[in-house]
Formats: C-alpha cells, structure tokens, sequence
C-alpha cells in the first residue's frame, strides 16, 4: 500500500514547522541556568557593613560577596533570620552566599552576638 505524497510533503513540512518554531523561539526573560547571576560586594569591619543597605530585585539570584577585614574574632556568625541565612564568615576572608529571595520586604543582617550591621532589601 502505498502513501499519497501529499500528506508526506504535508507532514515534513509540519515537523519543519515545529523544529523552526522550537529553536528560533523568544527565551523567557525570567530566571533559569542561562539567566545571568548578579555579584553584590560588601566590606564588613568592626561590625558594620559598607554600604549599609544591600538592594536586590526579586526573584532575581544573585551572589553576596562579602569582604571581612576584622581580625578578631576569627569566625563571626553572618544571618538573616527572615530568610534562614545563617553564615560563619571566617577573619580577613571574602565570602560568597547565594541567594534568590521570593518575597519583598526589608530584612536585617545581623553580625554576631545579634547586632544589627546593615539591612538587605528586596524590591
């Protein structure tokens, strides 16, 4: 039994179709393993961050390097409680943290014995 030659044409032409529309197709402008990852860099000394308040986007990953010069103590704790960040940020070290936040709002980072030293906000 043999096939009309139309429906081939017909059906290589469909699968073409989907294959063009699959690659040359808009990318989403959200998240995903090609979306670039931000660096937000901070200084953390005698307990207080530079610059105080760290903004950030939504959703959007991004890395927190942090460059500690204090000496002393050798390990301080690093957190932001809201976000179940908790961190040791070794003396005269940098530290990288990986973040996403999903939710707006202002949260404070604490630096060891739960002293405020700056606040990270979500817009």
């Amino acid at each position: 039994m043999t096939e009309n030659p139309w429906i081939i044409l017909i059906e290589i032409l469909l699968a073409a179709g989907i294959l063009i529309y699959l690659f040359f197709r808009k990318k989403s402008g959200r998240g995903g393993l090609d979306a670039p990852i931000r660096k937000v860099e901070v200084r953390l000394s005698e307990g207080r961050l530079q610059p105080k308040e760290i903004r950030v986007a939504i959703g959007s990953p991004f890395e927190l390097i942090i460059y500690r010069y204090d000496k002393e103590p050798r390990e301080e704790l690093f957190e932001i409680t809201d976000l179940d960040i908790y961190e040791l940020l070794p003396a005269l070290n940098a530290t990288i943290i990986k973040m996403n936040p999903e939710k707006r709002g202002i949260y404070p980072v604490l630096i060891g014995e739960a002293e405020q030293a700056g606040v990270l906000i979500v817009e």
